[in-house]
């Protein structure tokens, strides 16, 4: 059990809400009953028991204080729902649509609630209307003029009161949302949902399908989906519990958290919310976004491929503690700390956060670490980022500062300072662009000498870089990018480390490895040396070969190999380029290269690659032509079997003296970084 000092003399559980009463009384609800009538009947405190099924509602749920809602404990859900059948269909004279007015539609809304990904054209904020449509429980997509619809879109004429689909739903089950809320909770604390599914709730932008407005509440194993905007919203809920929970495909956000001080939000799931066009990269979008609220623990959830970003912590949060989380594959930040104060964030993973927004072509598009990274941190004072796994995201760490004015809350000037990120690893190994795929401190419309001259105390330190090269510029400090020993020279990470990324796919593993031979000659055979040889030396030692042997190659027999090739570290030639042709040993797992003899009485694949490369650079890697067909020929052999070897074989075509022409390429021996690599994608 973890305790934390909330103030002078009072402490509180993190692993459980503060007050867990016992219940009075039990109530059963099966489908076709009231959940409303069971909540009116039964006393504060009483447990409702809700079986599997549908519950449609037509008005919200009001509980009483301390009332416990539970689902099943194992089989079919009990599923609330905000939606109605649509039914009544006409066709739309000669054109391919059908329409209702069943439902029927609200007033035209106001329009100006909620900040959508498009903001100009013919689907201008479609965000901000909030009666989605399915169509055989398939989410279609609004149009915003009748002439757009098509199949899988849906459009509302708000000022007729149609719906239209573009597509005949006769003997089809067409729903809309409708219902803008489930649960009406203002004032009722130590109320506790368990095993539920909120779906398809009309709820209004910023705003939850369950807003709970109680304190002391306990929130767990229940699943908030297909919802407009918001999944859940805690508002003033203060020391609630949110556990266990699945947030999937919302319009909006999964969760969110508002003026809510001393909660615990651990082990949920938030995964691909924002399907309803909000804006993805700002305002209010992606997994779990925490407002105003202070001493919040976030712990061991997972934020997975979200439309926004993952964990957004933005506007006066103050303490929080963010640890044991996994944010991936988000289109924005893993994490967004943002104008707030004193945040621990630490033993996190994030990972392929960033690149949709850097790429996408979305609104405000931006490769930029002042836009998007793996944790960012914006204008906020006092955070300390320490043991987490930053890999692979559009840039790593970055720490920001723009001029965000003060607190409302009079917490005083969002600024950046004492802020100490150590003890990371941070891969950076994606993208190409200057300024891509880095990792630092930048400044916009601030005096940058307070920022970086120590005065701020914002430092780096004993974080642990995984980059191409170790002389990229990788490293953002004063305006600049700098490689890791500039970043070194002006006082930052002078207890870090940064090492180059391994190549990609199977390596040379050892100097036996890889070597040559001559083919055509009493004599010559090598698996030393800092480079190995494809060509004819002269007329007595022509056909100098290479081989490469690559260990454990972890294929499933009969893989169909969508590419292949081998990239080696080019070196120098002599007199010209020869041609060369590429085989493979023809052998359920090629055994390590012996002598001449035995390398000359290889068996060949039938398959074979020519190899004539136009230009061979001085330690630039250089890629074969594919070698997906002498690949494919090795994994079809009836023994192959994964974990097997592979010996790729690389020869002067045609093997015999014309005239000298012989290059080289870099081994194991010369570095373990030069050795050459297999590259292979399969199915």
């Amino acid at each position: 059990m973890e305790l934390r000092m909330l103030e002078a003399g009072l402490w509180i559980r993190r692993d459980a809400p503060a007050y867990s009463p016992t219940p009075v009384e039990t109530y059963d609800v099966t489908a076709g009953q009231s959940i409303q009538t069971a909540l009116t009947n039964s006393p504060e405190n009483a447990t409702i028991r809700v079986g599997p099924g549908e519950y449609r509602l037509t008005d919200a749920l009001t509980p009483k204080l301390g009332q416990r809602i539970i689902g099943p404990t194992s089989g079919a859900p009990a599923i609330i729902t905000g939606d109605v059948v649509l039914t009544g269909w006409t066709k739309d004279g000669a054109n391919n649509r059908w329409y209702t007015t069943s439902g029927p539609l609200p007033a035209a809304y106001n329009e100006t609630n909620g900040q959508c990904e498009i903001i100009t054209g013919t689907n201008a904020n479609s965000c901000q209307k909030r009666d989605q449509v399915w169509l055989d429980d398939v989410h279609l997509t609004r149009v915003m003029t009748v002439d757009q619809v098509a199949p899988d879109t849906f459009y509302q004429d708000y000022a007729a009161g149609r719906t239209y689909l573009g597509v005949d739903p006769t003997s089809r089950l067409v729903e809309m949302a409708k219902l803008p809320k489930a649960l009406n909770t203002t004032g009722v604390h130590r109320l506790s949902l368990q095993r539920l599914t909120f779906k398809r709730f009309a709820s209004p932008a910023q705003s939850g399908a369950v807003v709970i407005e109680g304190t002391d509440c306990e929130i767990s194993y229940c699943t908030f989906t297909e919802n407009h905007a918001i999944g859940m919203h805690l508002i003033q809920s203060h020391r609630s519990w949110v556990h266990h929970n699945t947030f999937i495909r919302n319009g909006q956000l999964g969760m969110g958290h508002y003026k809510s001080h001393d909660t615990v939000i651990e082990s949920n799931a938030f995964d691909e919310n924002n399907t309803d066009g909000f804006w993805r990269a700002d305002w209010e979008s992606g997994g779990l976004k925490v407002t105003y609220s202070q001493r919040t623990i976030v712990r061991n959830n997972t934020a997975h491929n979200n439309n926004g970003v993952g964990i957004w912590f933005d506007i006066d949060n103050v303490n929080p503690d963010v640890y044991g989380n996994t944010s991936t594959d988000n289109y924005a930040d893993g994490l967004r700390f943002e104008i707030s104060f004193g945040a621990k964030i630490h033993d996190n993973t994030f990972s392929g956060n960033g690149y949709r927004y850097a790429t996408g072509g979305g609104r405000g598009a931006d490769i930029s670490m002042f836009a998007v990274a793996g944790i960012n941190v914006n204008s906020s004072p006092d955070v300390e980022v320490y043991n987490n796994i930053v890999n692979g995201n559009q840039n790593g760490i970055s720490l920001q500062m723009r001029n965000r004015g003060l607190s409302a809350s009079g917490l005083g000037s969002r600024d950046l300072h004492n802020c100490y990120v150590h003890h990371n690893t941070i891969t950076m190994t994606t993208g190409t662009a200057f300024g891509e795929g880095v990792s630092g401190l930048n400044t916009l419309g601030v005096d940058p000498d307070l920022y970086y001259l120590g005065e701020k105390n914002n430092r780096f330190d004993y974080n642990t870089y995984v980059v191409p090269s170790i002389t990229d510029k990788k490293f953002a400090w004063y305006r600049t990018y700098n490689t890791f020993a500039t970043l070194q020279a002006a006082g930052q990470e002078l207890n870090g480390t940064v090492k180059a990324a391994p190549r990609p796919g199977y390596r040379i593993a050892d100097i036996t490895h890889d070597g040559h031979w001559t083919m055509d000659s009493i004599s010559g055979f090598t698996s030393g040396g800092a480079t190995t040889l494809v060509g004819d030396a002269d007329i007595n030692n022509f056909g100098q070969a290479t081989f490469l042997h690559f260990k454990d190659i972890r294929i499933p027999q009969g893989a169909t190999i969508d590419a292949a090739k081998i990239e080696v570290k080019a070196f120098g030639f002599d007199t010209a380029i020869p041609a060369m042709r590429i085989y493979a040993h023809n052998a359920d797992s090629s055994g390590l290269p012996v002598n001449r003899t035995e390398m000359n009485g290889r068996a060949r694949t039938t398959a074979s690659a020519a190899w004539v490369p136009s230009t061979w650079v001085i330690n630039a890697w250089t890629d074969s032509p594919p070698l997906t067909a002498v690949i494919q020929e090795i994994v079809n052999r009836p023994g192959w079997a994964p974990g097997n070897n592979i010996t790729i074989l690389v020869q002067p075509d045609p093997v015999g003296w014309t005239t000298q022409k012989l290059l080289s390429f870099r081994t194991y021996d010369n570095s373990p970084d030069d050795g050459a690599g297999l590259l292979i994608t399969w199915h």
